[in-house]
């Protein structure tokens, strides 16, 4: 047998593709409706946004000026600038902060769509998406996988998306987001540059001395508030208008009425000594009037001592010439009673009305006193409210001042790290990104035909059957003398 090596011509390799045509379509078939419903069924289209940002470098980051003309180039050190900006924009707790605000992690089912082909095309992706999440459970079930919520997934869909790059010699930092969806996507990505743009704010401001001072004044404010309101209502209800003049006219009450009290206490003891007098002289043997003291002229009492006095001459004249128990000394003596009675009942009478007086007089000084000092607490309380207000004023003006400083310390920070602003809004996609349909289908059958040829090739290097003179007569090695045909008809009638 010759053991060359044998030669494949066209004819030998048409022929081969020819005997294979039906595995080679086949496989070209199945490639082929594999690949279309894939790329139109199962396959969801992405579409991508982008937004443009400038980011405009501090002063103090930007070179000095040098001795031999114009300041270089600010855009040769803005590197380390621009990676700072893509990493505040790719932070996973701006992505966090982004799916909480616009609820993304809330799936919405879709509605069922008209038309036959749209509801095949609608089923069959719900049908994968089943099975993809059958099989995720069954994973997570036997412990290849972790559990996740429906945030964390939806942050981890937005990070996947969004890609952050700068462009070169530019200070313009460019984001993309690329998701599932077309509707809406544009305000997915700008809103979460807007939270970039308000997280940078805050990162580069240093707020905390503006907050801090903020929110002092506010605690200030309101304790002067509520020291105020104290003052108001401690003033209306000690009824406090003006209280050195109060006090002023309280001690000049006091001082009166004490004067008052002073001189009725005398007028008291005068008016108690002379009914004592009187008393002692009653009760003796000897009555002399006179003993009860000086009394003002034109006044009752004194008019009855004078009528006394003629009483007791006229009896000493009545001695003289009449007897003891003669009409007229009884009738001088009943008189003499009477007036004694009279002057009796007059300095009782008087001391009753001196010491009601002086009762009175007392009970004024005791409640002028006790308003004095009412009102000299309420004046300490007064003055201790009073610096309250007036500690919380001075503090208040100076949380006040320290807040217009640290307010401009901040608008200067700000200035100096430089800003972003937003060049380039995202806009919703009107086709989806990537490789066209198109090109992915030619692609597709080129890779299809490529598969089947490489099946048929296959299928001939490791099938060794001969089906033709010449491979025949290479393995014998000898001349084939006849070849008898094939009657299909008889192979049908073979049992």
């Amino acid at each position: 047998m010759d053991t060359s090596l044998l030669t494949t011509s066209l004819r030998d390799l048409i022929t081969v593709l020819f005997k294979r045509k039906w595995s080679i379509f086949v496989v070209l078939f199945v490639s082929l409706f594999s690949s279309m419903v894939y790329l139109f069924l199962i396959r969801d289209d992405t579409y991508t946004t982008v937004s443009k940002i400038l980011i405009r470098v501090g002063p103090e980051q930007a070179p000095s000026t040098t001795v031999i003309g114009q300041p270089p180039n600010v855009v040769s050190y803005r590197n380390h600038d621009v990676n700072s900006e893509i990493d505040l924009l790719m932070s996973t707790d701006l992505v966090a902060q982004l799916v909480d605000e616009l609820h993304l992690d809330v799936i919405q089912p879709k509605p069922v769509p008209e038309g036959f082909f749209r509801k095949v095309k609608y089923y069959a992706k719900k049908l994968v998406s089943d099975v993809k999440e059958f099989v995720n459970n069954v994973m997570i079930m036997i412990g290849l996988r972790e559990q996740l919520n429906d945030r964390d997934k939806a942050i981890e869909l937005v990070v996947r998306g969004l890609h952050v790059e700068a462009v070169e010699e530019s200070n313009t930092v460019l984001a993309a987001l690329t998701m599932n969806v077309r509707q809406n996507l544009s305000v997915v990505l700008d809103h979460h540059v807007q939270n970039y743009l308000k997280f940078r704010r805050k990162a580069f401001e240093s707020p905390d001395a503006p907050r801090f001072f903020d929110e002092k004044v506010t605690q200030t404010r309101t304790r002067l508030n509520e020291a105020e309101k104290k003052l108001t209502e401690y003033e209306n209800k000690g009824g406090i208008i003006n209280i050195e003049a109060q006090k002023a006219s309280l001690l000049a009450q006091l001082e009166l009425v004490r004067n008052q009290f002073d001189a009725a206490e005398r007028e008291h003891h005068r008016s108690q000594f002379k009914v004592e007098q009187l008393e002692k002289m009653l009760s003796g043997s000897k009555v002399d009037f006179a003993a009860l003291g000086e009394f003002a002229p034109e006044t009752f009492p004194k008019n009855l001592l004078d009528r006394l006095t003629t009483l007791e001459m006229e009896r000493e004249i009545l001695r003289m010439s009449d007897a003891e128990d003669s009409a007229r000394v009884k009738t001088n003596r009943s008189q003499w009673q009477v007036v004694v009675d009279l002057i009796s009942s007059n300095l009782r009478s008087a001391l009753a009305e001196r010491q009601a007086d002086v009762h009175l007089l007392a009970s004024q000084r005791s409640s002028l006193e006790k308003e004095l000092d009412d009102l000299h607490s309420r004046q300490a309380q007064w003055r201790s409210l009073q610096r309250d207000v007036s500690s919380l004023e001075e503090s208040l003006n100076f949380y006040l001042r320290k807040l217009e400083e640290a307010s401009a310390q901040a608008q200067r920070d700000e200035q100096i790290a430089g800003s972003a602003s937003v060049i380039q809004h995202p806009i919703d996609p009107l086709m989806a990104s990537g490789i066209r349909k198109t090109y992915l289908i030619l692609a597709a059958a080129l890779l299809s035909l490529v598969a089947a040829i490489a099946w048929a090739a296959l299928c001939e290097f490791f099938d060794h059957r001969v089906y033709s003179l010449e491979v025949l007569e290479q393995h014998l090695s000898a001349p084939v003398l006849a070849v008898v045909p094939v009657d299909k008809s008889l192979r049908k009638s073979l049992p």
